[in-house]
């Protein structure tokens, strides 16, 4: 770790929102061989083994013996985002990512914050004892509820936010749920990085919010030629990656770097990994975690990962990970994508595969599945069963 180079936060991308017109680039559609309709999910079929192992653990192999430079850690259940957090915050993985010389931890959340999280990181990595955690949290949080247009799932957290109307505009604001994740989970998680002497970057520019708030506009006017189009003008909007990993790219240069995101960033073909991947070599590999708390989750809700985005831009094509992470099982599975140099590693510590089969019955009930998730409260369990069934 001693006399590692920094990359200094790059100041000249400081766009708030990109401008995707006539840029859009759909992606090479799915071209692989059909057996004559649709399978029931590509994500879940796609996987074949599973093994036990901590993520820590997990980390080492990826990075120290497969020589990976990025990690995608891809949040596929987002009302698990307070499990996913504090994951994140354990301080073997942080130790992990710090012992491998990842330098860079990229975290999906508000861009425009970038200057507090510097200064934040900044005192911590001092040890201040003034660091003002109570206002961090409040300017953290500000940023949002002054924003004329957000999309209320950015944060991921049920009941974080209400509506309002201001001068005749219905607005997005965040509420005290929205301060408590803050301080239990976002700010723990920067001063540790800190510590650990990795930097952490913002990534989310609110990419495709105007054409969500059009979106909505047309779902409740019921004209279904607007909403499918104005869905069709969102999903493009919003899951044009190659910004993102340009982002990336320029920020960590030839640095190792820990990438956090929703799986839907890179559940497409020729999408997020593959920009940031280019030509990939020796010291250039990317690897796309999916992750869960628990396989049955996995299972029910991965299915969704792309059931919208083809529902308004059918010629997508599905892209399944590279690996998926239980976090609650700490259990590792394999996909038919998984890198031989991946599966190489793996072997070589010992690793002893089985087959899903082997792990998972299928005789699990939805409402099983809901209280396997750990539903905090009976409304939000009750709120997740009315939505799967």
């Amino acid at each position: 770790m001693d006399g590692k180079v920094k990359i200094a936060y790059n100041a000249c991308y400081k766009t708030k929102k990109n401008n995707f017109k006539g840029e859009i680039k759909v992606g090479q559609p799915d071209t692989r061989p059909q057996s004559g309709k649709e399978p029931v999910n590509v994500v879940v079929d796609a996987l074949r083994h599973g093994f036990s192992m901590d993520l820590p653990k997990l980390l080492d192999t990826l990075y120290g013996d497969a020589n990976v430079q990025h990690v995608l850690f891809m949040n596929s259940y987002h009302a698990y985002d307070k499990g996913y957090y504090s994951e994140l915050n354990r301080g073997e993985i942080l130790k992990s990512l710090a012992e491998n010389a990842v330098s860079n931890m990229f975290l999906e959340l508000p861009k425009d914050r970038q200057n507090m999280v510097d200064e934040f990181q900044k005192a911590a990595k001092c040890g201040a004892p003034n660091l003002d955690y109570k206002k961090f949290a409040l300017d953290f949080r500000e940023g949002n509820i002054v924003s004329s247009k957000m999309d209320k799932d950015d944060w991921g957290l049920t009941g974080s936010y209400k509506e309002v109307e201001v001068d005749g505009q219905k607005q997005q604001v965040f509420t005290g749920e929205t301060l408590d994740f803050i301080r239990g989970h976002v700010e723990p998680l920067l001063e540790q990085t800190a510590r650990f002497g990795i930097k952490a970057y913002m990534t989310d520019d609110m990419a495709g919010s105007d054409e969500y708030w059009e979106y909505q506009s047309a779902y409740e006017s019921g004209d279904k030629e607007a909403y499918m189009k104005a869905g069709r003008e969102y999903i493009l909007a919003r899951y044009f990656d190659k910004p993102l990993a340009s982002f990336i790219k320029n920020s960590a240069g030839d640095e190792r770097s820990f990438i956090t995101s929703g799986a839907a960033h890179g559940s497409r073909l020729n999408d997020f990994e593959e920009y940031l991947e280019g030509n990939a070599d020796e010291h250039k590999r990317v690897i796309k975690i999916d992750v869960a708390p628990n396989y049955r989750a996995y299972e029910q809700y991965g299915r969704g990962i792309m059931n919208d985005m083809r529902k308004f831009v059918p010629e997508f094509g599905e892209d399944p990970p590279d690996l998926v992470y239980l976090i609650d099982e700490k259990m590792c599975l394999t996909t038919e994508k998984t890198p031989k140099y991946v599966l190489e590693a793996l072997k070589n510590k010992g690793v002893e595969f089985k087959s899903i089969e082997q792990l998972y019955s299928q005789n699990t009930t939805v409402e099983q599945l809901l209280m396997a998730q750990g539903a905090e409260t009976k409304e939000n369990n009750d709120l997740m069963l009315k939505a799967a069934v």
